[in-house]
């Protein structure tokens, strides 16, 4: 037989290779005889095909127990088949309880894990109440460990985290089996192990104890502050789980030889739970070691949650051999049933039913026996005095021991726990110590509750608690506040990183242009980096676009003052240069370099060239020069000749216009008079 995953990474969906057991004539129908709606395999019932509630059609009765038949129902609205549990009728009788029912179907409703059987309506029909949960098609823990045997040590271990971490999700949400045990645990199809009925026992015990002074719970698996007092919490699921650990391992229960109901309970209160390997040898010490602190009576020596106790044995598994983890188990101890059906230990189902257990004194026994002195001669005359003084010594004696043990113990040895909700740190530690309470503090944020005030306590309010037990006080720091991390210069993928692993979550993401932040980097967040903040703000981004483009303006021919402020506004800078035009007035942009059209970045520079009007020059003097001369002195001087030719006897220049040493625009024409 192929045994499951010690090796496997994830926990989530074990999948067994093992093929799940056969449903018998006693088993829950199948689902395709709920479909036929054939009769129900026990006989007549008064719900079958009736529809509840306008909605759930009732198929066929799947199971019966102390509290409640549990039945194949089809959900008409959503066209799915459902697990119908209808609380007995005697229950429904006490209004305590249904409200108290109601209450925890919705604390139920509210466990969100694959390891726990969802809940997913609750209501009541003909003052019954009744809860709709998923139809797990497969055995509950028991039928499956019997049908399968022998496990091995992985095999157990793996169980175990399993129903520890459907714990864990229900114990985060405030709510307590405590009434676990493998028939509460069911094997999916797909190994899968889901834990069903959290709460349900909170809702009987309330009415049990409070009517007929018992204790609800299963004996063979219920922890021995239970037993001595009906105290619960977290702890007392995980004692639980320690035994259905120590039951896979060995094949029993502790305590197994037990008589009745109460010895079992008492030998919870009074033994601690011995290392299995007492009865497997070759188990590994690191396994007692594991089994003996999830079953100590005493629950603060116990793992502090079920998610503490799951990762002890993701732990244990690490450290053991791949030649250990494959070792057998012994079977179950079976009794004589008939071929292929589920088999159990007759002495063990005497303690998996759940049990009402009356609270007793608890009785110490002494080591040795009581020796009778020897008996003194005494004149019948003076005997009776003698008998009447012992008798009433003997009587003080067990009323002192009577009170005692009351005091120390029993019932005189509780307190109910005030309700410290809201109250300062302060004034609940005042009212602890009136009480002569001892108390711890331990401290954790809160979003509702204002700093030093009480969140919580451990145990809850109006639960019992030894008056030498601490009451631990959860008191609120205030609002959780966070440092917002510097992610000036991150990329924006780098950065919402950075924010998430401080616990914060990025908001909205803007984005800006920037002469300093690469395009792509964060410029800024709000809060800015280095702020505290309350951890639910979120972070918002501003990214970096890069440099802002900026197109250079056409500016020829605005006046130079006005072009170089208008460059400035743009925020380009500015330069001017002076050049002789003859077609744009003096003052006025010529061109610009770059030219118009191109594009810049903020800080660069804009050239201006702005006209000082036409280039003038001296005309030179040419008078008497020979017409050649003349025209090529006045042609390297930048001007142009025009040649005005008289007689030409003595080809010379005569006259010239404009006149010698007059200012002229560099290029104009000059005109000789040639004689």
């Amino acid at each position: 037989m192929s045994h499951i995953c010690h090796q496997r990474a994830s926990r989530d969906a074990p999948p067994l290779s093992r093929k799940l057991p056969v449903v018998s004539s006693d088993s829950p129908q199948t689902q395709a005889d709920a479909d036929k709606g054939s009769p129900a395999v026990f006989g007549t019932d008064p719900l079958i095909n009736l529809l509840i509630d306008d909605r759930y059609r009732v198929l066929s009765r799947m199971a019966r127990g102390g509290m409640a038949s549990v039945y194949i129902a089809r959900d008409e609205r959503l066209d799915r088949l459902v697990a119908l549990k209808v609380m007995h009728p005697h229950l429904a009788e006490s209004e305590q309880f249904t409200a108290r029912f109601r209450q925890e179907a919705r604390a139920a409703a509210r466990i969100s894990n694959a390891g726990v059987v969802p809940v997913y309506d609750q209501g009541a029909f003909h003052g019954q109440g009744y809860l709709v949960m998923e139809l797990v098609e497969g055995p509950d823990l028991r039928t499956f460990i019997a049908s399968n045997a022998p496990l091995t040590l992985g095999d157990a271990l793996d169980f175990t985290e399993q129903i520890l971490n459907g714990l864990a999700a229900a114990h985060r949400v405030g709510v307590i089996h405590r009434d676990l045990k493998p028939e509460n645990v069911l094997v999916g199809q797909d190994g899968q192990l889901k834990i069903a009925d959290f709460g349900l026992a909170r809702a009987a015990s309330e009415i049990t104890l409070s009517s007929t002074g018992s204790i609800l719970g299963t004996v063979a698996y219920l922890a021995p502050e239970v037993a001595l007092r009906g105290a619960t919490d977290g702890r007392t699921d995980i004692y639980a789980a320690g035994i259905m650990l120590y039951e896979m391992l060995t094949g029993s229960v502790p305590g197994e030889d037990a008589t009745n109901p109460m010895q079992m309970a008492m030998t919870r209160v009074n033994q601690d739970v011995a290392p299995p390997s007492d009865k497997v040898d070759w188990l590994p010490r690191e396994v007692d070691d594991l089994v003996i602190s999830f079953c100590s009576r005493n629950s603060a020596e116990r793992p502090v949650s079920a998610e503490s106790a799951a990762g002890r044995i993701n732990h244990l598994r690490s450290v053991l051999s791949e030649k250990q983890l494959e070792q057998p188990l012994p079977a179950p101890n079976t009794g004589t049933t008939s071929p292929g059906a589920p088999q159990q230990t007759e002495a063990l189902s005497r303690y998996a039913r759940t049990t009402l257990l009356p609270v007793e004194p608890r009785v110490v026994h002494t080591s040795g026996a009581l020796v009778a002195p020897e008996e003194k001669q005494f004149p019948p005359s003076s005997r009776k005095p003698i008998i009447l003084v012992t008798v009433l010594m003997l009587l003080v004696a067990i009323a002192l021991g009577v009170w005692w043990w009351w005091q120390q113990y029993g019932p005189g040895s509780y307190v109910e726990v005030p309700n410290l909700v809201g109250m300062s740190v302060t004034e609940a530690q005042d009212l602890l110590n009136e009480m002569n309470q001892p108390s711890t503090v331990q401290y954790e944020n809160s979003d509702e509750v204002p700093e030093n005030d009480v969140i919580r306590t451990q145990p809850e309010a109006l639960e019992p608690v030894h008056k030498r037990d601490e009451v631990r006080l959860f008191v609120s720091l205030g609002i959780l506040m966070l440092e917002v991390p510097n992610v000036v210069g991150s990329t924006l993928a780098d950065a919402e990183t950075l924010i998430a692993d401080s616990g914060l979550e990025a908001g909205n993401v803007s984005e800006e242009w920037s002469e300093t932040v690469a395009e792509g980097e964060v410029i800024s967040s709000t809060p800015r980096p280095g702020q505290m903040t309350e951890h639910y703000t979120p972070v918002a981004l501003v990214v970096s676009k890069g440099r802002e483009p900026i197109t250079v303006p056409d500016l020829f021919g605005t006046n130079g003052e006005e072009a170089a402020t208008s460059i400035s506004d743009l925020g380009l800078n500015p330069e001017t240069v002076e050049v002789f035009s003859d077609s744009v007035e003096a003052g006025f942009v010529v061109s610009t370099e770059p030219e118009a059209g191109s594009v810049l970045h903020r800080g660069d520079s804009v050239t201006l060239s702005v006209s000082k009007g036409p280039e003038m020059a001296e005309v030179p003097n040419v008078y008497g020069y020979s017409r050649e001369e003349a025209i090529t002195i006045l042609e390297n001087a930048g001007f142009q000749v025009e040649v005005n030719q008289l007689a030409g006897f003595f080809d010379s220049v005569g006259a010239q216009s404009p006149r010698a040493g007059e200012m002229a625009v560099r290029g104009s024409v000059i005109t000789i008079t040639v004689v």
